[in-house]
């Protein structure tokens, strides 16, 4: 899991457009992970979505 660091969403609130529900799931645990903390998952994510 990436490392996160506590920020005060209701000042610095983030609107997902992929994803409804992660604006919710953030607020509701108190914590954001940023897209960079992530990005190598998210490109094996998207590597493994093409060879199918």
């Amino acid at each position: 899991m990436a490392p996160t660091r506590p920020r005060d969403l209701k000042v610095f609130g983030v609107e997902a457009l992929w994803d409804n529900e992660l604006r919710l799931a953030m607020d509701t645990h108190g914590l954001a992970v940023p897209e960079e903390a992530v990005a190598s998952t998210l490109l094996d994510d998207l590597l493994r979505y093409n060879e199918t």
